[in-house]
């Protein structure tokens, strides 16, 4: 049975996002989309009880439609509230071949859309990196990579699941999307959708790198593998003890207080092994804070970002350095909401969005 066959045709251009909204970047892109005028609006399954069920350190904001969660509801709740929520939709853009209302378990959003699921209507799928990210070539073109350090059972499943999102979204024939740069090397064909952030909503007039003893934060990711925490915390903490700076650590917190903390932090470490940043990166620029990332050479920004290199057996010495030298620090931190301003203020992804809506 077609969830789309018996509803009418939407009147004009409405782009559905999700089913994840991974760091809150459905509701960024959909929001941001409307000030190039094209309607877009973000789905995820995070309802009240399923915002306990995501894994890992998430503080996502809410996407504008909540979806029944797989654990949570039966197969026929799912399917009805998906035909629900896309018959007003003109395109669907999906997160990384997840399913809207199957058990991503057994299923995928290639699954749905070959039984029918959403119609005639114009598809694609961005990828945001380990649902797509190729273990081998991730070792092949960065020596820095994580996949080196993580165990073989992990990566063979991560890898095989990855090659299954790319395959089946190939054998669909539809627009491809990827979050970060290095993601093109790993996704054939794939169209950049850049990371995006409110940088009002950013913005902060608190100084940075004038403290004696910086205020360095660090988040985990879900994985413990990705951002190469085993080689940042040891070395923050023993600069910590060393009285150089202060550590700050996170356990999950709501986005607004997320943001306050970031914002007083002077130091922001994003990761060592993953070879691009992330939301985190982009936000912490976005409020002037010095970032710390392992940016490797297949990233290929047109621009560099301001962000302070380190890889992770060189992490300590680069920490050095910055606490060595906090006017260039600082220089480097000043640069990032600049930035942030020209190629994560959403804009870029509002025209990239404007043509999969024109063109599909």
């Amino acid at each position: 049975m077609s969830v789309t066959s018996d509803l009418k045709e939407p009147r004009s251009v409405l782009v559905g996002i999700g089913p994840m909204n991974a760091a809150s970047q459905a509701t960024s892109w959909a929001h941001a989309s409307t000030s190039l005028g094209t309607r877009a609006t973000s789905f995820a399954h995070d309802g009240r009880f399923a915002r306990l069920l995501r894994p890992g350190p998430k503080v996502t904001i809410r996407a504008d439609h909540s979806l029944p969660h797989y654990r949570l509801a039966p197969s026929v709740v799912r399917r009805t509230a998906t035909r629900l929520a896309v018959r007003e939709l003109t395109h669907v853009l999906n997160e990384g071949n997840v399913p809207f209302s199957s058990d991503p378990r057994t299923s995928s959003f290639a699954a749905e859309v070959r039984a029918g699921d959403y119609g005639r209507r114009p598809l694609g799928v961005v990828f945001h990196g380990s649902d797509a990210r190729d273990p081998a070539l991730a070792k092949e073109i960065d020596e820095a990579s994580y996949f080196f350090d993580a165990d073989p059972e992990w990566t063979r499943m991560v890898g095989e699941r990855a090659a299954r999102n790319r395959a089946e979204i190939a054998a669909l024939g539809i627009p491809t999307f990827v979050t970060t740069p290095d993601m093109l090397a790993h996704v054939d064909g794939a169209e950049l959708l850049p990371l995006s952030v409110d940088t009002h909503g950013w913005a902060s007039g608190r100084p940075v790198m004038e403290s004696a003893v910086p205020r360095v934060l660090h988040r985990g990711s879900g994985s413990k593998y990705t951002k190469g925490s085993k080689y940042i915390l040891p070395a923050l903490e023993a600069l910590e003890s060393a009285g150089r700076i202060e550590l700050l650590t996170s356990p999950v917190l709501p986005h607004h207080a997320m943001a306050e903390l970031i914002k007083s932090s002077d130091i922001v470490v994003d990761q060592v092994q993953t070879g691009t940043y992330g939301v985190t990166g982009v936000e912490a620029m976005a409020a002037g804070r010095l970032v710390v990332a392992n940016i490797s050479a297949h990233s290929g920004d047109v621009e560099r970002p301001p962000i302070f290199h380190a890889t992770p057996l060189g992490f300590t010495a680069a920490m050095e350095e910055i606490l060595d030298s906090p006017d260039s620090a600082r220089r480097v931190a000043e640069r990032g909401p600049g930035y942030v301003d020209r190629v994560h203020n959403g804009q870029a992804a509002a025209r990239v969005l404007r043509r999969f809506a024109r063109e599909t």
